[in-house]
């Protein structure tokens, strides 16, 4: 059994990553914190989890690292790079996967303009890997992984097998997400009676997921990114109205995609047809349409934000760390 901690557990990702790992025949969580729950039970913090787990919530300081083959950090951004840092000064020697932005970019000098602060711990950026799971190869090893962003993840999975082909020119994007992706601390931006029946576009070109998107298809890539607000809890639906440097059918454009994510399971592909966001929401599944006209294309996707856009592909990477199948624990 691998013995696992998840940070910062109590907020809406971290809870629905703890729900997967008390599923996953390989593994056991042995410690649970959270600075604000500490000393209560799992199921007193989310009592839909009654009878799963006898754990407690402890504080960060309190965790033993000795006893931990890997740990997911789910902590604010700005402050998983403190925890990690933290861990690793008292000896700990196991595997991280922080599901925060703190080391999802390459370029320290970057967190300042997206983020609003500098980075804390800018000498660890270059020892994770950007856990893009169904993207990366099989051969990709490491002990540290920085999980990507839910809007990354659907926008960079949706256009990666035509960037790494060289046929992107422009893609203008507009991605409507659940009040899930603004956290478990309330705001005016998901009190109820603002959000119900309304969407309202945010952040327009300016949104901090563009910079790992763009790291990830290519800085000189012309995007084009509004995110909207939804009236629903869970769930992203996107799509993506994209300009090509040739003229591509659908046939070809079909098979661009089956090639450059064959074997990937917890990837759906919809030729000829977009996807509708309720199939994708509580799964860990992305799902993918593709509709060919010359030389546009309209994508689309539908996912879970706190499942494909975080928790569920944090497992991903943990499968992939410990040599097990991607999709165990999961389907």
């Amino acid at each position: 059994m691998i013995k696992t901690a998840v940070l910062q557990a109590s907020g809406y990702t971290g809870l629905a990553l703890v729900e997967l790992l008390l599923r996953h025949p390989e593994v056991q969580i042995t410690a649970l914190t959270s600075r604000s729950q500490a000393g209560l039970t799992l199921d007193q913090v989310e009592p839909r989890l009654a009878g799963r787990s006898t754990l407690r919530f402890i504080a960060p300081d309190a965790l033993d690292v000795a006893a931990l083959d890997c740990v997911f950090v789910c902590a604010e951004h700005g402050q998983a790079a403190l925890l990690v840092e933290a861990l690793l000064e008292r000896g700990y020697q196991g595997a991280v996967i922080d599901l925060s932005a703190d080391f999802r970019l390459r370029n320290a000098l970057d967190y300042p303009r997206w983020y609003g602060a500098a980075h804390p711990a800018p000498g660890r950026l270059e020892q994770f890997v950007y856990g893009l799971a169904d993207a990366l190869p099989n051969t990709e090893r490491t002990r540290y992984v920085a999980n990507p962003g839910c809007f990354a993840s659907g926008i960079n999975l949706t256009l990666l097998p035509l960037a790494r082909l060289n046929l992107l020119e422009h893609a203008s994007i507009n991605a409507i997400t659940g009040a899930t992706g603004s956290g478990i601390k309330p705001s005016e931006a998901t009190h109820f009676p603002r959000r119900e029946g309304n969407l309202r576009a945010y952040k327009v070109f300016a949104h901090q997921h563009l910079a790992e998107i763009k790291q990830c298809l290519g800085e000189s890539l012309e995007l084009d990114f509004v995110p909207i607000s939804g009236p629903f809890s869970r769930g992203i639906w996107g799509t993506l109205s994209v300009s090509l440097c040739r003229a591509v059918e659908q046939a070809e454009l079909d098979q661009i995609y089956r090639d450059f994510y064959q074997g990937r399971r917890l990837l759906r592909l919809h030729p000829a047809t977009l996807p509708e966001l309720r199939f994708a929401v509580s799964t860990p599944f992305i799902d993918i349409g593709l509709l060919a006209r010359g030389r546009r294309a309209l994508l689309g996707f539908a996912l879970d934000n706190l499942l494909k856009g975080a928790a569920s592909q944090a497992l991903q990477n943990f499968n992939r760390l410990f040599n097990f199948d991607d999709a165990k624990g999961l389907l």
